[in-house]
């Protein structure tokens, strides 16, 4: 009955109605409502045909699934990417939303100030730590690496603008230091991760 109830879970997942799915196999419908129901097996070069379909392994069909197995396949995971990715952007547009309305609010009420284009210069950072947080909770590795450069010259440029003193121009001389660390940890990850 499990791979009966497996079985059904990723044909629906695909949207595929049990006459498709039995003529992309060369079976009968009716074949693939016994294996449905529990009433017959597909034999194993069917289900190794099937988990290559539904882009599970065969094994996946052999046991019970604290989530449903359905959640494991390519249309999931594609959805599930477009959603963390929609998210993650909506949350660097808040960030970008908010820098606006103090621009409005500020030329609003101070219409001279001239240094005013700094809150987008102070966007710029707090995207990439909005991204950041995003990433390393779904992302890749070399993305956070690439969002921490970001950082880190963001931070830099801000500073270096934001106090305009002599020299401020040292502040990079920190960014590259930092810069090389960030190279350095992000292939320390990489040769860990290659060597497990």
């Amino acid at each position: 009955m499990i791979i009966a109830k497996n079985l059904a879970n990723l044909r629906k997942q695909a949207k595929m109605t049990q006459q498709e799915l039995a003529e992309k196999l060369n079976y009968t419908d009716k074949a693939v409502s016994k294996w449905e129901r529990g009433e017959a097996l597909p034999d194993i070069l069917v289900l190794k045909q099937l988990a290559d379909m539904y882009g599970v392994k065969v094994d996946d069909f052999l046991h019970e699934h604290e989530q449903p197995v359905v959640q494991q396949t390519p249309v999931y995971r594609k959805r599930r990417i477009a959603n963390r990715l929609l998210i993650a952007l909506l949350s660097a547009g808040l960030v970008w939303l908010v820098a606006t309305v103090v621009v409005v609010f500020t030329l609003l009420f101070k219409p001279n100030f001239t240094e005013i284009f700094l809150a987008y210069l102070v966007a710029v950072p707090v995207t990439a730590i909005v991204l950041l947080v995003f990433n390393a909770l779904w992302g890749k590795m070399y993305v956070s690496a690439i969002l921490i450069s970001v950082i880190v010259w963001s931070v830099c440029c801000t500073i270096d603008v934001l106090i305009g003193v002599p020299n401020s121009g040292l502040l990079y001389l920190i960014g590259g230091v930092l810069q090389l660390l960030v190279v350095l940890w992000y292939l320390l990850q990489y040769i860990r991760k290659k060597m497990h």
